[in-house]
């Protein structure tokens, strides 16, 4: 033994005692895929309870590092694997993890980051209201980076134009659905042309104002294509649910998981409707098709609500389940 480690013989049959007392209890547990990662765990603390009672100070220095690689590996193991969390303290730096890595992985989507830049341009030009200064600035700027994000998205919406319907479509449906992915792609197509001319790529600036004003056409279009097809799948659904509220008459119908598959989905529509229709009040301000009425804090506030519903369309499942 080196002569930093000033143990005596006792102490360290005591801790190899304990040592091995506390791996076998773990090996005994009822989730056998997790025997390997408490026993890794234990082996790292022992050897850091070990440099810890050394009287060398570089010892003592290198058992909290032990320790501290010893949680994060075990940690990082046991959330990649699914794995029970056995130890206290790794439970509750899980627990702060876990958080974070929904977070990540809400933000590693293109579409999230797009649609909280959205949020931060139409929030910027309600604050604004169309006069110059640092949140007209932001709302500019903002406009501008978004459509980098949308360069050759427009191949999203011509794949889910060439692509065959859902079974039991009714065919007005599929028409207006077909109609809607038509005029997006054109939108995010000349929107591309439009970031040419405001980077100044393209110097016709009054060709690049007309394609600019066109493809906001074709966006209200398909808001408006959109909002036909959210009402009318509102209604079936609604029919659907009055036929099985008949089926259900002397039994629960919130516990039947087909009645409250059908309410998950009509509420998700509704939320849809309301989207598709303020972002239709959106695109009347954008044109100024009726600059009175339609003002630019009125448009501000319907992007900016329109960009918080597309964020929490975007969240995960689980969080939604939570956030509701």
């Amino acid at each position: 033994m080196p002569c930093c480690m000033r143990m005596d013989k006792a102490q360290t049959v005591r801790m190899l005692r304990a040592h091995d007392i506390s791996c076998g209890i773990k090996c005994r547990i009822r989730f056998p895929r997790a025997i390997w990662i408490s026993c890794l765990s234990r082996h790292f603390t022992f050897c850091a309870h070990l440099l810890q009672v050394c009287c060398c100070p570089i010892c003592s220095a290198l058992s909290g590092v032990v320790l501290h690689t010893a949680w994060l590996v075990v940690l990082c193991v046991t959330v990649c694997a699914e794995l029970p969390v056995l130890d206290p303290m790794l439970l509750c730096m899980q627990r702060t993890v876990t958080p974070i890595g929904s977070a990540l992985l809400y933000l590693n989507k293109a579409e999230a980051r797009d649609k909280i830049c959205r949020s931060i341009q139409y929030g910027s030009k309600f604050l604004s209201n169309g006069q110059p200064g640092a949140a007209q600035n932001v709302d500019k700027s903002t406009s501008l980076a978004r459509k980098v994000f949308r360069l050759f998205k427009f191949v999203n919406d011509l794949h889910a134009l060439i692509s065959l319907p859902a079974p039991q479509t009714p065919l007005p449906l599929i028409l207006l659905g077909k109609s809607k992915n038509a005029l997006l792609s054109t939108f995010l197509f000349l929107d591309q042309i439009v970031w040419l001319g405001r980077t100044g790529i393209y110097k016709n600036k009054e060709r690049a104002e007309l394609i600019s004003r066109i493809s906001l056409f074709c966006w209200m279009g398909s808001s408006a294509c959109t909002t036909v097809i959210e009402l009318a799948e509102l209604r079936r659904l609604s029919k659907s649910l009055k036929r099985l509220e008949e089926e259900l008459k002397h039994a629960d119908k919130y516990e039947d998981p087909q009645y409250l598959t059908k309410v998950k989905q009509s509420n998700e529509r509704l939320l849809s409707l309301i989207k598709s229709s303020m972002d239709i009040v959106v695109a009347v301000g954008l044109l100024q098709l009726a600059p009175k009425k339609v003002t630019p804090r009125i448009t501000g506030g319907c992007g900016f609500i329109t960009s918080l519903i597309s964020c929490y369309q975007l969240l995960p499942s689980r969080v939604k389940t939570k956030a509701t």
